[in-house]
Order: structure tokens, then sequence, then C-alpha cells
């Protein structure tokens, strides 16, 4: 997995968005993780639920972009697992707040 130092790791938490960090920890990505997702861009509720169009393409994108190999171990398995339990809660969550924006727009 991607290793980042103290520096990069505080930088990236730092730029990531409340409402990810939020999700992220509350599934129970272990922060180093959330780190090394954060710091190759994805900082915000919109673009990490748009990483990928099913739960197998998202595995792959987190390998490709963070090095998180689910079949390298049971570690790995598990940081994959709730990452990908994450996205389906981002990918459901900003469905709705896009629906409801659009709803409001609608009734002005």
């Amino acid at each position: 997995m991607l290793v980042l130092t103290e520096d990069q790791s505080r930088a990236a938490m730092d730029a990531a968005d409340s409402d990810l960090k939020y999700l992220l920890t509350e599934v129970g990505v272990a922060e180093e993780v959330q780190a090394a997702l954060h710091h190759r861009g994805f900082t915000t509720l919109r673009l990490f639920s748009g990483i990928d169009e099913s739960r197998a393409e998202v595995r792959t994108a987190i390998n490709a972009e963070i090095g998180l190999d689910h079949a390298a171990g049971n570690a790995e398995r598990r940081n994959t697992a709730l990452l990908l339990s994450a996205w389906e809660t981002a990918r459901t969550q900003q469905r709705s707040n896009d629906e409801n924006r659009a709803e409001a727009r609608a009734a002005m």
C-alpha cells in the first residue's frame, strides 16, 4: 500500500472534506488508508463515490490508486471491504444530495 510521510499524511487528511472523513471513520477505515486515498485526490464525497461503477471496478481502482490489494492478506481484504462499504454509502448519500438539490431548484 502507498506509504506516506507524516507530513504527507497530515496534509492529505487536512485536505479531505469532513463528510468523507466522517463516513470513512464511521465504517472503520484505518487512518493510514484514508490518508493514502486523500493523498491520491479523493478528498470529497462526490469524488470518492465516483471512483468507479461497480464493486469489482472499485476494488481494482483502489489497488491501482493506493496499492491496496485485497488478495494480499487478511488486513488488506478487511480494509478493502471497509472501503467498499463506505463507497456504497457514499454513492447513496451523493445520489440523495443530488436529488434534494434538484428538487430544491425545481421548487424555486
